[in-house]
C-alpha cells in the first residue's frame, strides 16, 4: 500500500504546467489514506516531501499544492508536515530565488 500512496503522489507531480492535479488520482490517494494507517500517512508525507527537494519547479509546484491538499484532508500529514514546514518552505524558496538569479 505504501509502494502505491507513493506513486500516486510521484504521478500527481510530473514536471508539466498547469496547476490542475487529476482529481482520478487524488481519488486514489484519498482513498488510500482513509483507513488511517500511520504507515500509508508516513509514506504519502514523505512521497510529498521528497517531491519539494526536485530541482524543477514545476514539479516543486505541483508538491506544493499536493501538500495543500493532504494538509487540508489528513491530520495524520498535518501532524507529520507542520514541524517540516519552515524547513521546506525555506529551502523551496531558496530554489526558487536560485532558479530566478541564474536566468
Amino acid at each position: 500500500m505504501s509502494e502505491d500512496v507513493a506513486q500516486t503522489i510521484i504521478e500527481l507531480t510530473p514536471p508539466k504546467h498547469g496547476e490542475d492535479l487529476d482529481p482520478e488520482l487524488l481519488g486514489l490517494l484519498k482513498a488510500a489514506l482513509r483507513p488511517g494507517s500511520a504507515e500509508t500517512t508516513h509514506a504519502a508525507t514523505a512521497a510529498v516531501v521528497s517531491r519539494l527537494r526536485f530541482a524543477d519547479s514545476r514539479t516543486r509546484l505541483r508538491a506544493l499544492l499536493l501538500c495543500n491538499w493532504l494538509f487540508l484532508r489528513s491530520r495524520g500529514v498535518r501532524e507529520l508536515l507542520v514541524p517540516l514546514l519552515p524547513v521546506r518552505v525555506s529551502r523551496v524558496l531558496r530554489l526558487a530565488l536560485h532558479a530566478d538569479s541564474s536566468d
